[in-house]
């Protein structure tokens, strides 16, 4: 639902929406293809671009979209 795509034609339910608290301040979530805790690494994404940390939801606000 957070993919730009997705957004920019209106599909997603979150489009026009950052900034919008959507749930409890104990929700983040986070798009990361390299944790630092341990998991599965992936240095670039599917289109070959560096991988980086994403916050897409902190504490319960949502702050951004996904990018390709």
């Amino acid at each position: 639902m957070s993919e730009a795509d997705n957004v920019v034609i209106g599909v997603s339910p979150l489009t026009g929406r950052i900034g919008e608290q959507l749930g409890p301040e104990s929700v983040t979530i986070i798009d990361e293809g390299l944790p630092t805790e341990g998991g599965y690494q992936i240095h670039f994404d599917d289109e070959g671009t560096p991988c980086t940390r994403v916050e897409i939801i902190k504490n319960g606000v949502l702050t951004s979209y996904l990018q390709s």
